[in-house]
């Protein structure tokens, strides 16, 4: 609907587009029912000329036609703005902020607070109360999750080891 031409609509005149400044036709406009006089305030070219300079903005049927141009915008953006995606990903996931989550390694010398390991330390939190706990590398966070948290299940683990040593 709104990529509709206003010529069919009965509208006789010109109007002068915001962007390049020229006195257009009305066909030359798209519909916009947001606008007052329910016309666009650029001509069609000025729209589509913005459209093509803003990536992020164009239908997903340009974002299906260029893959390569939408991975490359992705990757700019997430390398200007690697540590705000980091800090709004913790806030919203465990509701603590980078700050927090690097003291919390500092505290735990880089390491699992499980096994020791070094590498890729995770969140780890209780899914009931949310509460964050401390730092996990993959395995062992993983490894709770399986044994749902559940302390039971972790004792009898241990023995099964303990017993099939």
């Amino acid at each position: 609907m709104r990529d509709r031409d206003v010529s069919n609509q009965g509208n006789c005149g010109m109007k002068k587009c915001t962007k390049c400044g020229e006195e257009k036709d009305l066909s030359e406009f798209y519909t916009n029912k947001g606008n007052r006089s329910g016309i666009h305030s650029e001509c069609k070219m000025c729209h589509l000329q913005y459209k093509r300079k803003n990536p992020s903005t164009m239908s997903s049927n340009w974002k299906n036609r260029n893959p390569e141009k939408v991975k490359e915008y992705r990757k700019k953006y997430e390398e200007t703005h690697r540590e705000d995606i980091r800090n709004r990903r913790l806030k919203y996931r465990y509701g603590i902020t980078t700050e927090i989550f690097d003291k919390l390694k500092n505290d735990q010398n880089g390491r699992c607070a499980i096994c020791g390991g070094l590498l890729g330390l995770k969140v780890d939190h209780n899914h009931t109360t949310g509460k964050v706990r401390g730092l996990l590398c993959n395995g062992c966070n993983r490894g709770l999750g399986f044994f749902v948290d559940n302390i039971n299940f972790l004792e009898s683990a241990i023995v099964y080891l303990n017993k099939n040593k």
